[in-house]
């Protein structure tokens, strides 16, 4: 009999964590399906915004300094009404709540709401719920935009929530930011101790996020120190010309050489 009612509450259990797992991936779905209609919704302001400030239009009142001229101009272009995406995102949450299901909806109203209100109970949701939730890779990544949504205590707690997370990237954005913060010159002179450990912190980034981007740009600190500094040999650059034809650095070695480095976003 004991037997019996063990197998039955073992299949029961089976069957929970089943339906727990098949509303995960319905809510990861749906994240991600919300998000990139978010993200397209934007891309779309950005573009529009870009051609007006690449107009002709525009840069005439730019050049005579017309700020009322400018500021007509970019009001041709209206910026996606945020509240209306952070409902939809907090709608979506409530439907998963308090399952694991809600975090990513979560995270997105943490950092991308501009509502502090909303942004503060989902980060307090979050804390309180979802503390260990492998979706939480977005908040790490962006968790400084998070300091600027809730304020320096909360951030700083969230931070510490991250620093001790299980899964290895999400744990890795954790120490990139605060060992950042601590070896940084921006504004401040690092002491000797935050020096020591910011860069402690990086290291442990580096080697949890081996093989990515984040572990060279936490290994850039170190790697500007001693490989790039004036007199010494600058490393070799590869890459392709106009015409697409691979080209190193090193073809340039003893002449004059400008690199100018650029992005667009």
């Amino acid at each position: 009999m004991k037997q019996t009612i063990t197998l039955l509450a073992c299949l029961a259990l089976s069957g929970t964590m089943v339906g727990q797992d098949a509303a995960l991936t319905t809510a990861r779905a749906e994240y991600k399906a919300l998000k990139a209609e978010y993200d397209s919704v934007m891309d779309v302001y950005y573009m529009a915004s870009r051609r007006v400030s690449s107009s002709s239009a525009y840069k005439m009142a730019r050049a005579a300094k017309d700020t009322d001229a400018m500021r007509e101009l970019r009001a041709a272009v209206t910026r996606p009404d945020k509240s209306i995406w952070a409902d939809k995102f907090q709608k979506a949450a409530d439907r998963y709540s308090p399952a694991a299901g809600e975090a990513p909806f979560l995270g997105w109203i943490a950092l991308w709401s501009t509502n502090k209100k909303m942004a503060t109970k989902a980060t307090e949701a979050i804390m309180d719920r979802h503390a260990d939730s492998a979706d939480l890779l977005e908040v790490a990544e962006y968790v400084g935009v998070l300091r600027r949504a809730v304020g320096k205590e909360l951030h700083g707690k969230v931070l510490d929530m991250l620093m001790s997370s299980k899964h290895g990237m999400i744990k890795a954005n954790a120490l990139y930011s605060r060992g950042y913060a601590m070896v940084s010159t921006r504004g401040r002179t690092p002491s000797t101790q935050d020096l020591s450990k910011g860069k402690e912190l990086m290291a442990e980034c580096a080697r949890l996020a081996k093989g990515t981007e984040l572990a060279l740009r936490a290994n850039a600190p170190e790697f500007e120190k001693t490989r790039l500094q004036i007199g010494m040999q600058v490393p070799d650059i590869v890459g392709q010309d106009l015409d697409g034809v691979p080209f190193k650095l090193s073809d340039y070695r003893g002449k004059v050489v400008v690199i100018d480095f650029w992005g667009d976003w």
